[in-house]
């Protein structure tokens, strides 16, 4: 406990899809992670990662990079497997 009162927690945030891919799951995730990490708190998002994704390294953000993600295409829709 800090001297303000309040508990210092270590939150883990799993994401089930490709963390480096832009969609409204990811960002949401990461939106929560960068508000509860201003609060003081620990927040390891663990997620899969595509062989082929790129992502920009973030020295505050903490990934834990867990699995493989794929694209799978069937009658002209894709669906990303983990």
């Amino acid at each position: 406990m800090d001297n303000s009162g309040s508990s210092i927690v270590r939150i883990a945030q799993v994401c089930p899809y490709d963390i480096c891919c832009p969609s409204g799951v990811q960002k949401h995730i990461r939106d929560i992670s960068a508000a509860l990490r201003e609060l003081g708190h620990g927040v390891p998002t663990i997620a899969p990662r595509s062989k082929h994704s790129v992502m920009a390294e973030q020295p505050d953000v903490e990934f834990l990079h867990f699995g493989h993600s794929g694209v799978v295409h069937r009658n002209k829709i894709s669906f990303e497997l983990t």
